[in-house]
């Protein structure tokens, strides 16, 4: 969450916006669990461009298929020589794949399913539940989200989960068994095996790089 221009701009998972210079941009109300890719870039924004070559200034984006891009390019910056010419390919393919989609408005019912996951995701959440709340069939739901965020409802649900685990094992003194029963997991194995695969670490080790 941001304003600019004194205008509020919210954005959710899946969705990319160009912040254009010139313009006064402010975070005056705090983001939940922000976790985003930023690129700073120069660029011509005029009526100059011809409209089939111009990236519109906001959009939808796969992350599955957008992150290992991001990776591609944030190693490449890391480079000692600079690494310009792989920098370059990479930012040019990410600047492809967002013109490609940026026709394609957000899609209402995946976005309004995606806050429902992430507000309620200490909840043992089905499938189901979706149904009955959003009244859309199982399969209808998990091809609109496939095709607007690049994984299945429960991948972003555990995702949610697991940002919601590392925000209480920085900010809390609560056990992980503790912490695992607010996030939603009955069963603490399962929790631990989560975690790790989502943060690469325990939560244990978690806690303590904090």
């Amino acid at each position: 969450r941001f304003s600019e221009d004194g205008s509020a701009v919210e954005l959710h998972s899946g969705q990319w916006y160009l912040q254009r210079p010139g313009l006064y941009q402010e975070g005056p109300v705090p983001s939940d669990s922000p976790r985003y890719f930023y690129i700073h870039f120069f660029g011509s924004f005029g009526e100059e461009i011809p409209p089939d070559s111009r990236l519109a200034l906001s959009g939808v984006f796969s992350p599955a298929t957008l992150t290992p891009l991001f990776r591609q390019l944030e190693r490449a910056a890391l480079l000692p020589t600079g690494g310009v010419l792989d920098q370059t390919i990479a930012f040019y393919q990410i600047l492809q794949d967002l013109r490609e989609k940026s026709g394609r408005p957000p899609e209402e019912g995946a976005l309004k399913i995606a806050a429902f996951l992430a507000e309620n995701c200490e909840q043992p959440l089905r499938l189901e539940d979706l149904q009955r709340r959003f009244s859309y069939s199982p399969n209808h739901i998990v091809r609109l989200f496939r095709s607007q965020f690049g994984t299945t409802p429960h991948r972003y649900l555990t995702l949610s989960r697991i940002r919601r685990a590392q925000q209480l094992l920085s900010a809390t003194d609560r056990s992980v068994a503790q912490i695992a029963a607010a996030c939603g997991y009955e069963d603490r194995s399962v929790f631990l095996r989560a975690f790790r695969q989502v943060a690469g670490c325990s939560p244990r080790e978690w806690r303590q790089r904090g």
